[in-house]
């Protein structure tokens, strides 16, 4: 019974994200459409980083420097808020 709950849960779950996802689509097709740019823009900056093209290598470490600074940084607050908890 409870194999069947959780599987009511994770279906109920998938279908109303799917519909939260298409009213975004429907609702906000600027917000998507300058998504799916920005996501194109970055896989031309990694194709050309990989040609050795300077500016796109200078904007990929950049962007790597900040992914990995917000990585540490939200490390650091986890453990912090973790050891508070723990006392």
């Amino acid at each position: 019974m409870i194999e069947f709950e959780e599987a009511a849960r994770a279906a109920t779950g998938f279908v109303l994200s799917t519909l939260d996802a298409v009213k975004t689509v429907l609702t906000q097709p600027e917000k998507v459409l300058s998504g799916l740019f920005q996501l194109v823009r970055l896989l031309v900056v990694c194709h050309l980083a990989g040609w050795g093209h300077q500016p796109s290598v200078k904007e990929m470490r950049a962007l790597l420097q900040h992914i990995g600074t917000a990585l540490v940084d939200g490390l650091r607050g986890r453990r912090s808020s973790g050891s508070a908890r723990a006392r």
